[in-house]
C-alpha cells in the first residue's frame, strides 16, 4: 500500500505569505539572538567584576610598591633632567659657536666665554644627575622585578580566572543561541511532518519555520566561525563544505519526500504507478508492462493496484 498523502498544490500567494512569515520569524529570532548576549552578560557581570577587581588589586599592589620605592618619582625626575639636558646642550652649542666666531675674528668676547663655560658646566651637572638617576632607576627596577616574580603566579592565576570566566560566559551565550536555532529548526521539521499528515495545506507555514531556523543556524555558524579556525584561510571553505553537505542532504530528502508522494499522485491521475504512462482501462501498462489492476480478495471485483480501498466493497 502507498502513503495516504495527497498531492498539495501550493499557490504563489501562499508561497509569498510563507516567505513573509519566515522574515518575521527571523526578525524575532534575531532579537532573541542579540538580547541573549546582553541578558547573559548583565547576569554574570557581578562575577566578572569580582574577578576583574581581584586582578586589578594585584596590579595595584605592584604600582604601590613601585611608588614606595620611589621609582615613579625617579622616572619623572629623569624625564625632566633629560629634557633640561637637551635644552642646555642646545644653548651650550649656540654659545660655543658664537664664542668661536669671535676667536676666529681675533676679538674674543669675555661675556660669551663666561656664558659658554656656564652652559658647559650646566650640561656636565645635568649629565651627572642623569647618570645618578639612571643608576637609581635600575636598582629600583631590579627590586620591582624581584617583587613581580614573587607575585607572578598569583597574578597569572587571577588573569586566568578572569579569562576563564569570560570564556565561560561566551560559551553559555553560544549554547543558548545554538539551542534556540536548533529548537526552532527541529520544531519546524516536526511540525512540517505533522501538518503533512493532518493538514497538508498548512505546509508553507511550517516551511517558513524551517527556513528561519536554517538561516539563523547559518548566521550562528558565520558569527562563531572564527572560534575554531582562521576564517580568512579556512573559514570560507568550511562554510562552503558545510553548505554543500546540507544542500545535498536537503536535495535527497526532498527527492525521497516527492518519491513517496508520486504513486498516490499517479493513481489519482489514473496513470501507471511505475512510469506515469496513462493507464486507461488496461490491466497492464502499455509502456512498461507493470500490472495496473488486480482482483479484490474480499469481493472478487477488479481493483487498481496500489489504492487503499477497493472501489466495489471498500475493504482495505
Amino acid at each position: 500500500m502507498y502513503a495516504k498523502s495527497s498531492p498539495v498544490v501550493v499557490t504563489k500567494s501562499e508561497r509569498i505569505l510563507s516567505w513573509i512569515l519566515a522574515a518575521f520569524l527571523l526578525l524575532a529570532m534575531s532579537w532573541v539572538y542579540v538580547n541573549v548576549d546582553d541578558r547573559v552578560r548583565n547576569w554574570r557581570d557581578e562575577g566578572r567584576a569580582e574577578r576583574y577587581d581581584a586582578t586589578e588589586a594585584i596590579y595595584d599592589q605592584q604600582t604601590k610598591y613601585a611608588k614606595s620605592l620611589g621609582l615613579i618619582d625617579a622616572e619623572d625626575r629623569l624625564y625632566e633632567v633629560e629634557m633640561d639636558l637637551d635644552t642646555a646642550s642646545e644653548q651650550r652649542d649656540a654659545f660655543r659657536e658664537r664664542y668661536r666666531t669671535t676667536l676666529d675674528e681675533g676679538d674674543p668676547d669675555p661675556r660669551l666665554k663666561r656664558r659658554y663655560l656656564t652652559a658647559e658646566a650646566r650640561v656636565d651637572a645635568l649629565r651627572a644627575d642623569q647618570k645618578l638617576l639612571t643608576t637609581q632607576q635600575r636598582e629600583m627596577q631590579k627590586k620591582l622585578r624581584v617583587y613581580k616574580r614573587a607575585h607572578r603566579a598569583e597574578a597569572r592565576r587571577a588573569d586566568q580566572r578572569l579569562e576563564s570566566y569570560k570564556a565561560a560566559t561566551d560559551r553559555l551565550i553560544l549554547i543558548l543561541r545554538l539551542l534556540m536555532a536548533l529548537a526552532t529548526l527541529g520544531l519546524s521539521v516536526w511540525l512540517l511532518r505533522w501538518v503533512t499528515e493532518r493538514s497538508p495545506r498548512a505546509q508553507p507555514l511550517a516551511q517558513a519555520g524551517v527556513i528561519a531556523g536554517g538561516l539563523m543556524l547559518l548566521t550562528l555558524i558565520v558569527d562563531y566561525g572564527d572560534i575554531s579556525f582562521d576564517f580568512d584561510s579556512v573559514g570560507p571553505l568550511g562554510i562552503a563544505l558545510l553548505g554543500i553537505v546540507l544542500t545535498v542532504g536537503a536535495f535527497f530528502g526532498l527527492q525521497r519526500y516527492l518519491r513517496n508522494r508520486r504513486p498516490n499522485r499517479r493513481l489519482r491521475a489514473n496513470e501507471c504507478v511505475e512510469c506515469g504512462y496513462p493507464g486507461g482501462t488496461s490491466s497492464f501498462c502499455e509502456s512498461c508492462g507493470a500490472q495496473l489492476r488486480t482482483t479484490c480478495e474480499s469481493c472478487g471485483q477488479t481493483r487498481r493496484v496500489g489504492v487503499e480501498h477497493c472501489g466495489a466493497c471498500g475493504v482495505a
